[in-house]
């Protein structure tokens, strides 16, 4: 995948967790696992960020 974008590639790699499962999208189970899995990866990635954003050692974001 040659994009830039962040999300895209988090999504990209989810699915690539499930090559060859042949997951059937017109199941409301499967696209529901498959949501809270991209959802779950997202926010990891967010926090990941924000807690180097925030510049402390800790990453806890408050001033010491």
């Amino acid at each position: 995948m040659k994009s830039d974008n962040k999300i895209e590639k988090i999504v990209f790699n989810v699915l690539g967790k499930y090559v060859g499962t042949q997951i059937n999208l017109d199941s409301d189970t499967a696209r529901d696992l498959l949501s809270k899995h991209i959802a779950a990866e997202v926010e990891y990635e967010l926090t990941e960020y924000k807690s180097l954003e925030s510049g402390h050692v800790d990453g806890c974001g408050y001033d010491d």
